[in-house]
């Protein structure tokens, strides 16, 4: 009984410092309530796609409202946003803008990372490999730090410094073997030790990938099942080889690799003497192929073993077809050369000058064309012929009579 009186004015005390902070939080709803319905507004914009609008507003509110929840929100999505529209360098301002401001921020990670990324597509390898080896000191608990170790060793890569790519490639593979780049960098790990002529390791690597590996489906097993021909390949276990080669053609037959698998069976087949199952497999490469470089080889490799078996009408053949008018980029020096030693181990002498010169008249003048030093050499050397100089005078003044008329 004596002390109620104490506890009523304590609990009365009590109930108007509760009513008192209520105000206050009242208040400071009412007055948060515009930027609050302005950052929802921005956001909706930004996940509409409409990002050129929702970015003045993020920014308008991170600079009109410092103090304000959202501000450190706004800041992050106004770069992010400035990324989703490829704006890169404006990112990048932003991006260190935040970093400044908020140096242990909520999104910092976040932002750290994409500023990479975002160096990385401007091909700025040296920013890109500074700040993320940055990270690696300042941050060693960064939540991304198997992308940023992948990015490190992609950047490598790309300076083809193989032995520098593989650690990082390794530790992100063995160190967060459940992230989304350990299949990517298991991956990379085998293709560096190929490129570094490792190849008894690239063999274990990729077939414990092929049989054993976890992922599935497997992202790699049709570029990998390649690389594994070549690595076999570069052991010289030509049989190997063969049968890596041949099962990828049947395991993957709409591949943009296959004119090059088939490329790679022409040679090991040509290298054993079997120079028609050669040249059965480089007529597959050459229908196959998706880019000159591809059908090129295939053209050029067949040419050589037509000229081992001494088949030269082959060559005539398959060289006449590469010279047809194209708009297409070639190796057409080349070619010609080819033609004119094939119509000349013929017997036919008046066919390789002509080869010569048709060639050189209609590829001469290409300023992308390479290689007509050995073509004009061809037709020097018939010059000096007294016979062919002859013929090669007639035919240039026939040549020429129309541009004189």
């Amino acid at each position: 009984l004596k002390v109620r009186p104490q506890q009523q004015e304590h609990r009365a005390a009590e109930e108007q410092r509760y009513e008192t902070m209520l105000a206050e939080r009242q208040a400071l709803d009412d007055s948060s309530y515009d930027v609050d319905l302005m950052f929802r507004m921005a956001q909706c914009y930004d996940g509409m796609g409409r990002r050129w609008i929702a970015i003045p507003v993020f920014q308008h509110l991170y600079t009109e409202f410092p103090e304000s929840r959202v501000a450190e929100p706004s800041h992050y999505f106004s770069f992010s946003s400035l990324l989703g529209v490829h704006e890169l360098e404006l990112a990048l301002g932003e991006g260190a803008s935040y970093t400044n401001t908020y140096p242990k921020g909520r999104f910092r990670d976040e932002v750290t990372l994409s500023l990479m990324h975002a160096h990385l597509g401007l091909e700025d390898l040296d920013s890109t490999d500074e700040l993320g080896r940055s990270l690696l000191v300042q941050t060693p608990f960064h939540r991304y730090l198997d992308q940023v170790n992948y990015l490190l060793g992609y950047i490598q890569f790309q300076r083809e410094n193989y032995e520098g790519a593989l650690p990082f490639f390794q530790a992100t593979a063995t160190n967060w073997p459940s992230r989304m780049y350990a299949e990517e960098s298991t991956y990379w790990v085998g293709m560096c030790r190929l490129f570094l002529g490792q190849y008894e390791q690239t063999v274990e690597l990729f077939e414990h990938y092929l049989a054993e590996s976890h992922w599935s489906p497997k992202a790699f097993a049709e570029d990998v099942t390649y690389r594994l021909g070549m690595a076999y390949y570069g052991l010289e276990n030509d049989e190997k080889s063969k049968t890596v080669f041949i099962g990828f053609l049947e395991q993957f037959p709409q591949s943009d690799l296959v004119s090059e698998a088939c490329s790679m069976l022409g040679d090991l087949y040509g290298g054993e003497g079997d120079l028609d199952r050669a040249l059965d497999y480089y007529a597959q490469a050459r229908e196959s192929a998706i880019n000159a470089t591809q059908f090129d080889y295939a053209v050029f490799q067949a040419a050589k073993a037509y000229e081992l078996l001494g088949r030269h009408e082959g060559i005539v053949e398959l060289m006449t077809d590469y010279l047809k008018p194209s708009d297409r980029e070639g190796r057409f020096a080349e070619a010609g050369v080819w033609l004119s030693k094939a119509w000349r181990a013929s017997g036919n002498r008046e066919e390789a000058l002509k080869a010569c010169c048709d060639t050189l008249t209609r590829y001469g003048n290409d300023p992308r064309a390479e290689g007509f030093g050995a073509l004009i050499q061809e037709i020097l050397d018939a010059v000096n012929d007294p016979e062919q100089g002859a013929s090669l005078l007639a035919r240039a003044k026939s040549t020429l009579e129309p541009a004189r008329e």
